[in-house]
């Protein structure tokens, strides 16, 4: 119940892909650096991607995706979460571009009343929830010194309806700085209440050497009211040897709005890998 583990089948080529994955998390796991989607879970998945290349339209590449994941809860003993996406258009253009539109269908099932927004009041009482939704998005190259990426996704939601927007600002200056600005916005109608959620995180990145970066993340969320930051310096001694520096501080906004200090996290890691 305290240790986490799994494994992974992956069939990679260029023009079929196919992949499974299984994870056993505890209930009582705790990661010491990163996260993990849920504790008290079994998680299966499947992904499979045919990519042909045609030579019409400027596209470079088409892909057609689907994705299956499986989530059992190990601490109630029944399924928790299964979530189906399609990916019938996919196209990469010979620009860099970037182009999608994803559908997807989700079931839950809540074992408790859960409080989806505190702020707002909402609780969704315990059952099974199905729901369908449809994505759209784009991306531009990356080989330009500004790249813009915003998906749009519609749908229903539980036992309402959400609509979904985000879009993000990346600069590079060269191979060494830079930096971009992300925004999410979710609007959500359900039956037990509506509410709004917004989320902005700026990132700063910069390389000193191909092997030295150093990553710095602020985000901040309309929902916890809280600014997060992390400062991440990576070290690559040799390929599968790292060695990584990570500041975590959080400031909390507070009745009167005030951001005050609330929290502050300091760790050191290191990566070996043996090869026999």
């Amino acid at each position: 119940r305290d240790a986490s583990y799994g494994g992974v089948i992956s069939y990679p080529n260029d023009f079929l892909q196919l992949e499974y994955k299984w994870m056993n998390i505890g209930e009582n796991y705790y990661p010491a650096m990163g996260f993990v989607p849920r504790t008290g879970v079994r998680i299966s998945s499947i992904d499979g991607e045919i990519s042909p290349r045609p030579e019409f339209w400027g596209i470079r590449r088409m892909s057609f995706e689907f994705s299956y994941k499986d989530y059992y809860s190990t601490t109630h003993g029944d399924w928790e979460t299964r979530d189906l996406a399609l990916t019938p258009v996919q196209w990469r253009m010979n620009s860099g571009d970037f182009l999608g539109w994803e559908w997807s269908r989700s079931e839950e099932q809540l074992f408790g009343p859960w409080q989806i927004n505190a702020r707002a009041g909402v609780t969704l009482p315990a059952g099974k929830y199905e729901f369908y939704s449809n994505g759209f998005y784009f991306m531009s190259s990356q080989s330009r010194p500004f790249a813009v990426e915003s998906s749009f996704g519609t749908g229903s939601f539980f036992s309402g309806t959400r609509r979904q927007y985000d879009a993000e600002l990346t600069w590079r200056k060269d191979s060494h700085l830079s930096a971009s600005f992300r925004v999410e916005q979710n609007w959500i109608k359900l039956k037990e209440g509506a509410f709004d959620t917004s989320l902005m995180m700026y990132r700063l990145d910069y390389s000193f050497t191909p092997f030295i970066t150093l990553a710095n993340f602020v985000q901040y969320d309309t929902d916890s009211r809280n600014i997060g930051l992390q400062s991440r310096l990576r070290w690559i001694l040799k390929p599968g040897n790292e060695f990584f520096i990570v500041l975590n501080h959080s400031w909390q906004e507070s009745e009167l709005d005030r951001f005050e200090s609330a929290q502050t996290r300091f760790r050191i890691k290191f990566n070996y890998t043996l090869r026999l």
